[in-house]
């Protein structure tokens, strides 16, 4: 293995991490400390970097080591603080900004001075709970104060299944092991738009989501929140009817691939054609699986 000589004296000060921080957030609470721009302290580190998201996506091993000789951690740990380990077909679901936050942990992060903190779960799409202490998610920017909003009685019954869509994304997306279908390519079926009556709905809307399906009046809670229906190709969803596809994630997933069919004989001329481009890019996905699989037997 070729060493890697550091030119670059590491940080005679280095603040510690909060659980789950994402890299960004600590460099730039560094670069606050240090009183330079983010991308400055980056570059302290990674002279060539382009940019702190790059690095949350991208950070590739002899950059993490960099990294880990001027803040003084092991490069392990500071991998662990991006998403550079995300499926390739999961990278969808990270949004570029924090969309959720855990108001529990942005309570304790404030009581440690690391009020500025950024979590790597602020940014997972297919998450509903905080990873570090399972309180329930809220929308970013969402007051503490702010009276119940109809989203936060929506979908109760189905929670515990909802859980487990979670926890099926968590060991696709951390541990690389789901079974039969990935729970990634099954959440998108279930934004593809499906053929239904005009009479499916009180004011006119002539589609909906093939979820509808799966989590009986979906369609309609939609309506009601005032949302804009979802689509395949963008699975970042607002928080407020995630559950509702996790859960649908886990039916599907328990009863099989007569439930993709099922979704599939839903759809229609060119949602169909995006519906089949989904199960195709799932099936390579399985058969490259099961090659690698086999190779490691050998």
């Amino acid at each position: 293995m070729t060493a890697i000589h550091h030119a670059v004296k590491g940080l005679p000060v280095v603040l510690k991490p909060v659980e789950d921080e994402l890299l960004s957030s600590w460099i730039s609470r560094h670069a606050e400390y240090y009183r330079v721009s983010p991308l400055a302290m980056l570059k302290h580190g990674i002279s060539d970097a382009v940019s702190l998201r790059a690095a949350d996506l991208r950070l590739n091993a002899e950059q993490g080591i960099r990294l880990g000789h001027i803040f003084h951690l092991p490069p392990a740990d500071i991998r662990r603080m991006t998403h550079a380990d995300v499926p390739q077909n999961a990278a969808r679901f990270l949004a570029p900004k924090p969309i959720q936050i855990c108001l529990a942990c942005a309570e304790r992060n404030e009581q440690r001075d690391a009020a500025a903190a950024i979590l790597r779960s602020s940014l997972e799409g297919w998450r509903i709970t905080c990873p570090i202490c399972g309180t329930k998610l809220v929308e970013a920017g969402q007051d503490k104060l702010q009276p119940p909003h109809l989203s936060a009685t929506l979908f109760t019954d189905i929670w515990d299944k909802a859980l487990h869509g979670q926890q099926l994304f968590d060991a696709a997306i951390v541990q690389n092991e789901w079974p039969w279908a990935s729970p990634t390519h099954v959440f998108r079926m279930l934004l593809v738009r499906r053929r239904c009556k005009r009479t499916d709905f009180e004011e006119g809307i002539d589609y909906g989501q093939t979820a509808n399906l799966i989590i009986p009046g979906f369609d309609e809670i939609i309506r009601r929140l005032g949302l804009k229906p979802p689509r395949g190709a963008r699975p970042i969803v607002p928080l407020s009817i995630r559950p509702a596809l996790l859960a649908a994630v886990s039916i599907v997933i328990d009863e099989g691939p007569g439930a993709i069919s099922l979704l599939s004989e839903a759809t229609i001329f060119n949602y169909r054609l995006q519906f089949d481009k989904i199960v195709s890019q799932m099936q390579a996905e399985i058969r490259i699986r099961q090659t690698v699989s086999q190779l490691l037997q050998l």
